[in-house]
């Protein structure tokens, strides 16, 4: 109530657009999810992102978004972790033949 209050007062003062100081709140949500994957389990983000969007909050296009940034993420641990254990069967082999 005393946001509202706040920027209506600031809209009169300097004549804002509406649409110049709107808060959205589903990008903000989404955009938190999307900077926590990798610092927070892919499961508590896909529970908490599930939430907002049981709240109406968040579309389904946004859980998309979110599931793609979990995907790329673990892709490249995927492709990090190939390449590492390539790299340990590599210098073993040379190790071997040593």
């Amino acid at each position: 109530m005393r946001l509202v209050l706040l920027y209506s007062a600031l809209a009169v003062m300097f004549n804002f657009k509406e649409d110049f100081i709107m808060f959205n709140l589903a990008n903000f949500i989404k955009n938190g999810f999307i900077a926590a994957v990798g610092k927070m389990a892919d499961y508590q983000i896909i529970l908490n992102a599930a939430g907002w969007y049981d709240k109406g909050v968040l579309s389904e296009a946004d859980l998309k978004e979110i599931q793609t940034a979990i995907d790329e993420k673990n892709a490249r641990i995927e492709a990090e972790r190939a390449a590492a254990e390539a790299e340990n069967a590599e210098a073993e082999g040379m190790a071997e033949g040593v």
